[in-house]
């Protein structure tokens, strides 16, 4: 990422596309620091940039956030300006593919739940469905804020890259989301690294889940890596995690005799995603809710460990499996109805690996066809894709049934989640075997937290 000469107490960082190029506004604002030592102009730049111009970070020294950089004063400078800008911003909800009535996000999306000492501007301004900055004008008030010393490396700065970043990356903004990413990885630097966040886990679990989500779309490294990783059941690496683990996994049997011949590490994960399954099924029929850091904590070591994962080109259905088990967590992860987020990369790679497939005994054909109907309810969002409904039809009357009721057992006995999954399988169920009774069925609510 291009930087700026010193100016003042730290350094000016400018944007940059995908290349490392500096837009044509920001060269001059370069040349303007070279001739100068700083810009002291105050004016909005031409209306030349694109609307999608992303975040990129502003420099401050480490010692000025160590001594005292991150107090309350951050809370109340600049958060008015930020809220109105950061909300007035609805175009990008014409990429939304189906329309209809969409929630307060603060209700459905999981990444919503901010640690106590965010301030509120901030929160909201990242709680509204017409939150989505991607205008000029909301990116030059951030950075504004990024080149404030007092400012810049906070908890609320970070949260709001973090969540532009999300953003961009789950509408398939790859290239806004790899500058918001790398702003956010230079700041997360300058503050000791994602280490320095133990203190604070929530935050150091979003800013994982955040880099997570940043791969999946991708397919680039975890930007913030955990060398620790273990392959150790999520369930067993907490006290917490292990009182959560659900019993009576016998419903599993069949799918998990196929995949426990495919490898160990695979096998875990496996009953691992099918815990947490039964997990959200079991608090959502009960009422009950899931403390917010026990979902952080295994759904980035099962993420974590996903990516980890590598198979040879020989091994199809592992990584089909791999690549079917990420798909079913982007639903989880963050969703609201009428709303499908893009994983161009994810989405891609399963498509590869579904075409290259061909089921050899029943047990596989039942694990194909859930891994079809994970990724037409997740990531397949293509119209024109007229291979889905060819190989998906037979093998949902084959291996799952010809009845919603029959099919929605028989996924439920690999994994699926009732309150998330249903909606969009009945759909992709009476598309494929024109069952239009089974519209009348109630498909509750997917929100988790609300």
């Amino acid at each position: 990422m291009p930087t700026g000469p010193q100016a003042g107490k730290g350094f000016v960082f400018v944007t940059a596309d995908a290349h490392g190029q500096p837009a044509a506004g920001d060269r001059k604002l370069i040349r303007s620091h070279v001739m100068r030592g700083k810009n002291t102009r105050t004016r909005t730049p031409p209306d030349r940039l694109k609307a999608r111009v992303p975040a990129t970070a502003v420099e401050s020294q480490r010692s000025q956030h160590a001594a005292g950089g991150n107090d309350s004063s951050e809370e109340s400078h600049g958060a008015r300006t930020r809220h109105e800008l950061l909300n007035s911003d609805v175009d990008a909800l014409a990429r939304i593919r189906h329309s209809g009535t969409v929630p307060r996000a603060a209700n459905v999306f999981t990444f919503i739940k901010f640690p106590e000492d965010i301030d509120s501007s901030s929160r909201s301004l990242l709680c509204t469905c017409t939150s989505l900055p991607f205008k000029y004008e909301t990116i030059h008030e951030l950075n504004k804020q990024l080149a404030n010393p007092t400012t810049a490396l906070t908890d609320s700065t970070i949260t709001v890259v973090m969540g532009m970043a999300l953003i961009a990356e789950c509408f398939g903004d790859v290239e806004s989301a790899h500058m918001h990413i790398m702003g956010l990885k230079q700041i997360v630097g300058l503050r000791g690294g994602i280490e320095s966040f133990a203190n604070k886990p929530q935050l150091q679990a979003k800013l994982h889940r955040t880099g997570l989500v940043y791969s999946i779309c991708t397919g680039a490294n975890p930007v913030f890596h955990q060398d620790t990783t273990s392959f150790v059941s999520a369930f067993d690496s907490s006290s917490e995690l292990t009182r959560l683990k659900p019993s009576g996994a016998s419903s599993f049997s069949r799918s998990r005799c196929v995949v426990q011949a495919l490898g160990r590490r695979l096998y875990g994960i496996f009953k691992d995603v099918q815990g947490l399954s039964q997990l959200i099924n079991d608090s959502h029929n009960s009422g009950q809710k899931i403390q917010e850091m026990s979902l952080e904590e295994l759904m980035t070591s099962i993420q974590s460990r996903l990516l980890l994962l590598e198979f040879n080109d020989n091994n199809v259905l592992p990584e089909l499996l791999r690549l079917s088990l990420l798909a079913f967590l982007t639903t989880v992860f963050w969703s609201f109805p009428g709303v499908k987020f893009e994983y161009p990369y994810l989405a891609n790679q399963l498509r590869q690996a579904c075409l290259a497939f061909t089921p050899t005994t029943a047990g596989e054909s039942y694990l194909f066809a859930w891994a079809l109907m994970v990724g037409a309810t997740s990531v397949f969002h293509d119209p024109d894709q007229t291979w889905l409904p060819q190989r998906l039809r037979p093998l949902i009357r084959d291996n799952l049934g010809r009845t919603w009721f029959e099919v929605q057992n028989n996924l439920r006995r690999v994994m699926w989640i009732d309150s998330i999954h249903d909606g969009p399988g009945i759909e992709v169920f009476n598309q494929c075997l024109g069952e239009t009774g089974d519209r009348s069925i109630t498909v509750r609510s997917n929100s988790l937290y609300c």
